[in-house]
């Protein structure tokens, strides 16, 4: 797998029938290992340990019934407050070929009009984009890295 723009750690990979899996601390089983797999293992690694989030308060793969075709989708990582237990932020991983772009922003912006988190952050293992949305005003703030835990629960 590629080499991303997130510290490396000992990452547990495993092959059955010439395939790779990797197991998931979260979801506590063996997940396929695919390149956004890869990019979203990595991320929880560096939220955890690098940025002090408790994996108590993450959940991956939060279905939400959105208005849109009425269909269910997901977002890829839910991260809730410690406080009240409210979404904090919404986490969206893409592959390293995959740009973080608008239509990225656009379908996290999406997801957000159910959860209304007020962090939303974009990676795709190389380029990480976080940001403070302010619903109030209907707008938002692009910040220049992804804020400690703590930082955001003050």
């Amino acid at each position: 797998m590629e080499k991303l723009n997130l510290p490396a750690f000992d990452i547990k990979v495993t092959t059955s029938q010439g395939k790779g899996y990797v197991f998931d601390p979260l979801r506590k089983k063996r997940v396929r290992l695919t390149p956004e797999e890869w990019v979203r293992q990595h991320f929880i690694n560096y939220l955890i340990h690098h940025l002090g989030y408790p994996p108590s308060l993450m959940k991956l793969e939060a279905s939400a019934y959105l208005q849109h075709n009425i269909s269910q989708r997901r977002v890829d990582m839910l991260i809730f407050d410690n406080q009240q237990g409210k979404p904090l932020m919404l986490v969206e991983c893409k592959a390293t070929h995959q740009p973080i772009h608008a239509p990225a922003l656009r379908q996290i912006s999406h997801y957000n009009t159910l959860f209304k988190a007020p962090f939303l952050t974009l990676t795709n293992g190389i380029q990480h984009l976080c940001y403070h949305i302010h619903h109030d005003s209907q707008s938002y703030t692009r910040l220049p890295y992804i804020p400690p835990f703590d930082t955001l629960n003050s």
